[in-house]
Order: C-alpha cells, then sequence, then structure tokens
C-alpha cells in the first residue's frame, strides 16, 4: 500500500484537490486519457513526428494540422507533469488539436528532457530553443500568428520566457505572437524544497527562486494577450499563485484577463478542450479567429 502524503505535499498535488476519482486513482485516469485520446486523434490529423531541436532524447516536438495552409495560425503547447513524469510527454498531447484543427489551427506539441536527468534552469533554456525553432518555422510559412498554451509547469515554463527571451526577440519575431494562456500553473517554486516533489529537482531555496517568475523582472510587447486561467478544484497554491501571478502581470504592465473555471479540475482544464463548446475551448478559438 503506498504511503500517504504529508500535508505539505497534498497541497501541491492537484489530484488531491479533484473530485472525480480516489486521489491515487486521478493521475493513473488522466495518463489512460491522453494516451488514448491521441491515439484516436492520430488518423484524422496529419502530423510531422519527432522534430528535433537538440540533440537529447526528448527535445522533439511534433507539428499537427501539416495538411492545413502554410500560413495557418498556430498554437505551441507545453506539457505539464512537475518537470519529472515520464509518462507525460509531447507525443500523448496531440487530442488537443481535434477542435483547433477543424478551425483550420495547427498545433506544436512541445518535448523537453527531465529532472533528475537535467535541472529546471535547464529545461528553461530547452523551451527558449524549441519556441526559436517554432518562430523560424512560423516565419517561413508566414503564419497568421503564434499563440502559446502552457498547462500546470507548461504554464510556469511558458511565463519563464517573458523574462529574457522573448523580450530580446526582434520586432517581427516579438508580432507573431499574438496570445498566451498560462493554465492551472505554478509560479512561485520556493514551497517545493519542502516537499517530496523537490527529490528529483533537486532545488535548493535560492534555486527556487531563481526559476519562480513570480520573482523573474517580466516584460511583455503591449500587443500580446495574457489568460492566466485555473480551476475551481485545483490544488489551493495553485489557485493563489494564479491570482497573484496575474496581479504581478497587471502591474508590469501586461494585458492579463484572470479567469475561474468553474466545476472543473487541474486536468479537466485539459481533458475538455475536445468538446467545441467547452468555454476554455472558446476562449482560445476566439483569441485566435
Amino acid at each position: 500500500m503506498t504511503q500517504e502524503p504529508s500535508e505539505i505535499d497534498k497541497l501541491y498535488y492537484p489530484h488531491w484537490w479533484q473530485k472525480r476519482y480516489a486521489p491515487e486513482e486521478a493521475l493513473e485516469k488522466f495518463i489512460n486519457y491522453l494516451n488514448t485520446a491521441t491515439r484516436t486523434l492520430r488518423n484524422q490529423v496529419r502530423t510531422e513526428f519527432n522534430i528535433p531541436y537538440g540533440f537529447r532524447n526528448r527535445e522533439k516536438y511534433n507539428i499537427l494540422g501539416i495538411d492545413l495552409p502554410d500560413d495557418s495560425p498556430i498554437i505551441i503547447y507545453v506539457h505539464g507533469g512537475y518537470w519529472q513524469a515520464k509518462e507525460i510527454t509531447h507525443t500523448n498531447q496531440g487530442f488537443i488539436s481535434k477542435i483547433f484543427h477543424k478551425h483550420g489551427i495547427k498545433v506544436i506539441t512541445l518535448g523537453y528532457e527531465l529532472c533528475p536527468d537535467v535541472e529546471i534552469k535547464d529545461i528553461i533554456i530547452e523551451i527558449e530553443t524549441a519556441l526559436r525553432r517554432c518562430l523560424d518555422y512560423a516565419k517561413l510559412n508566414m503564419s497568421k500568428g503564434v499563440h502559446l498554451v502552457g498547462h500546470s509547469v507548461g504554464a510556469h515554463l511558458v511565463a519563464c520566457m517573458f523574462n529574457n527571451f522573448i523580450p530580446n526577440l526582434s520586432y517581427d519575431d516579438q508580432s507573431l505572437i499574438k496570445s498566451v494562456f498560462l493554465l492551472c500553473g505554478i509560479y512561485d517554486l520556493s514551497p517545493l524544497p519542502q516537499t517530496e516533489i523537490n527529490k528529483p529537482l533537486n532545488l535548493t531555496d535560492k534555486e527556487s527562486k531563481a526559476v519562480s517568475p513570480q520573482f523573474m523582472t517580466l516584460s511583455s510587447p503591449e500587443h500580446m494577450k495574457f489568460y492566466v486561467i485555473v480551476a475551481e478544484y485545483d490544488a489551493p497554491p495553485f489557485r493563489e499563485q494564479t491570482e497573484k501571478f496575474h496581479k504581478k502581470l497587471k502591474e508590469s504592465g501586461f494585458q492579463s484577463t484572470y479567469r475561474l473555471l468553474k466545476g472543473d479540475d487541474h486536468f479537466t482544464v485539459i481533458e475538455r478542450l475536445v468538446d467545441e463548446e467547452y468555454d476554455l475551448t472558446q476562449l482560445i478559438l476566439s483569441a485566435i479567429e
């Protein structure tokens, strides 16, 4: 029998706060959903698989919707998994393209290496490298625009891009990025050294602050629109941090909108993107179209 997590660990485990399953079942159900839903879609959306952007095994991305016009808008999606979950990868995120493909939008799912093989600061650099490649692809094809979406620690990684990477892009590259969706993110990593989550991360107190968007100097071009979103049944720190990070963005001059998704949990926020009538699907579509 698996030992029950400590109270502080439970606070940072979103599967303990969802209402659909027993906590020990929730992660397995989510991973099964990712695999099954992506497998089902594989024959419906033409995809270019495992394009390398580096030399490590997980430094790859998929482009879904290569049958669409070259200039189609592009969603770049960064998955979660606490920087360590091997079962969550760019290869089982393709299901999110179901509705977006119908609306003429390509989806790129990014992979990245995991802790403890690398450190979080290394993963941030990987995402910068991958985004550089994706922006080059978008420019080459004269895309109508790029839209960044990150879920859970994927939201953390996307947020980190507004520290050094995106502010230092050329005007043309910055102009390509139209909107940013941060879904159920964690933006302050300073509590994590006190949790079991930190074992593969190996963060010190100082390092945890250094890789926290909440403590970074962030800036954004005026035209980019940010949507900072959290689920009603997410873990309490995720809800608190989302509100606090939205406030930081507003105070930093970002165009930021906060949204609490009633009735949702950390996982349904992603699972329900296959539903065209779902509030979040409609919000992303309206931002793109």
